[in-house]
């Protein structure tokens, strides 16, 4: 399938699209927050807030359909979504580049993004977050020469073959 802007981006991964001059929701304000005074539909939406409301809908339904709640961002000017990997718990993805696609493009693209944030992110996972029984209880080293022990929830690799965990903790 064909993607050539925001519209068929949000129809393909099953998020609103408002069009400009549609109804604002109460108050929606696209810089943020909410304007406790206005009464809801009297507001056409101007380009700017339908854009805002499009991406809102967007960002919430990649949150909710990725496993890790992947963030987007959306370059309006160059018509582009970038899907940032996203770990609970670890500063290691803090500074990725994400994932980014530029419209017009093939529907595989934007599955392909997706799923390399989720990998990314999965492989963040399993770099911190062992349990205190993984690697038989003993300290271990990281990726990066960091030491964690069995107190260091959070901070130390999974173990694919740990017997409590079975390689696959949740918090």
């Amino acid at each position: 399938m064909r993607l050539n802007n925001l519209r068929d981006l949000c129809n393909y991964l099953g998020a609103d699209y408002s069009e400009p001059g549609s109804p604002c929701r109460n108050g929606f304000r696209p810089d943020g927050g909410w304007e406790p005074d206005a009464k809801p539909g009297e507001h056409p939406a101007t380009p700017v807030e339908a854009t805002a409301l499009s991406v809102r809908s967007l960002a919430r339904r990649i949150y909710k359909d990725t496993a890790a709640g992947c963030p987007v961002r959306w370059d309006a000017e160059d018509q582009t979504i970038i899907v940032y990997p996203y770990c609970e718990g670890s500063d290691g993805l803090d500074y990725h580049e994400g994932h980014a696609v530029t419209l017009p493009c093939d529907s595989e693209r934007i599955g392909a993004a997706l799923e390399a944030a989720e990998t990314d992110s999965h492989a963040e996972w399993n770099s911190t977050h062992g349990c205190e029984k993984c690697w038989d209880g003993q300290t271990v080293c990281d990726e990066w020469g960091n030491e964690a022990g069995p107190e260091d929830y959070g901070m130390r690799p999974v173990d694919p073959e740990c017997k409590s965990c079975q390689g696959g903790i949740v918090i």
